[in-house]
């Protein structure tokens, strides 16, 4: 998984979320989540918990007007990012 800071800006960057509250509420966890694991400045593991409501939060994303073919772009590349991901953890 890449660094956090590196998918919020990505998710920023097209709209998807515009402050770190709210990006801590697409992964599932309390406001401060994300601005605390900016605060620690070491990569922990994020729990497969969190990766899978994240990942569903990007599957729910609705715009108000038709997406973008980067918007696209970049949903469809953290999905399968973050599949990747919840899929190694949990096939034997």
């Amino acid at each position: 998984m890449r660094a956090m800071n590196e998918i919020y800006e990505q998710c920023r960057n097209i709209g998807l979320t515009d402050s770190q509250r709210a990006f801590s509420s697409m992964w599932g966890r309390a406001d401060s989540w994300f601005s605390s694991a900016l605060a620690r400045q070491h990569d922990r593991r994020i729990s497969t918990e969190a990766l899978l409501a994240f990942y569903f939060s990007l599957a729910d994303v609705r715009f108000s007007s038709d997406p973008t073919a980067d918007q696209v772009n970049v949903i469809s590349g953290l999905k399968s990012e973050l599949w990747n991901e919840i899929a190694a953890r949990v096939r034997p």
